[in-house]
């Protein structure tokens, strides 16, 4: 009950944080068409949400959007609201994946290289530390953390392969600066992209490439009831006496 509650008072989101999304999901001005010369950028998450929203706003401020799905469906979607942009199956704790959108972005891009990579996935689920069950702290650091890792390595070439040089957008969070009560692996896994985003920064600087953290608070998207889903799971798989400490 305790892990419902605390879901249900962070899905009442603040009217500033409303607006804020509103301002994310805005639909902007007609796209203007793509040029060899637009900056481009690759966004994991694209199928609701942050991810989609910006790769909607990119798309029509002119940029060319590589906006990642994990399933075709979704692709199929998101191209049919914007033919601008081109969707890319992207599962980021596969690195087969992976290593098939480097060789699109590269092959497409050329020495224009890559302008932004926004590591935008995400999971997380309201779980006590003591009942997490097996793999979901694995499952949990594959998308949130080492995935963004993986991805971040493999698009570094075409970040740094343009005149404008790129820069890393990472989506962290307050829970990665407060460790909140049954945030449990989404929290360690936030708390480990600041410390990637702080040590990527220093790294890639001398090179011109800029490291974004994003620390967002709750934002009104459909993480949240995918949250309540896995939460839900969990608990029922607790017992009796599991449920009432």
């Amino acid at each position: 009950r305790a892990q419902l509650k605390m879901l249900r008072k962070y899905q009442s989101c603040s009217a500033v944080t409303k607006r804020t999304h509103r301002r994310f999901s805005c639909t902007c001005r007609a796209s203007a068409s793509s040029s060899d010369s637009a900056p481009a950028a690759l966004i994991t998450g694209s199928s609701t949400g942050i991810g989609l929203a910006t790769a909607h706003l990119l798309s029509d401020k002119g940029w060319r959007v590589y906006a990642g799905v994990r399933r075709e469906a979704d692709g199929q979607r998101v191209a049919q609201e914007r033919p601008s942009i081109t969707p890319v199956i992207l599962d980021v704790t596969q690195p087969a994946f992976i290593q098939a959108a480097k060789q699109l972005v590269e092959q497409e891009r050329g020495d224009q290289g890559l302008q932004a990579l926004f590591n935008n996935a995400g999971k997380g689920a309201l779980v006590p530390l003591e009942h997490m069950p097996p793999g979901m702290l694995a499952d949990t650091l594959a998308v949130n953390l080492t995935g963004a890792i993986a991805l971040t390595q493999a698009m570094l070439p075409a970040l740094r392969a343009g005149a404008r040089k790129g820069r890393v957008v990472n989506m962290g969070s307050l829970a990665g600066t407060v460790a909140l009560p049954l945030f449990s692996a989404y929290s360690i896994t936030k708390f480990g992209l600041e410390a990637v985003s702080d040590m990527l920064r220093a790294e890639l600087q001398p090179q011109g490439i800029k490291v974004v953290l994003v620390k967002a608070g709750p934002v009104d998207t459909p993480i949240w009831g995918k949250t309540l889903a896995a939460t839900r799971a969990v608990r029922a798989s607790l017992t009796a006496e599991q449920e009432a400490r």
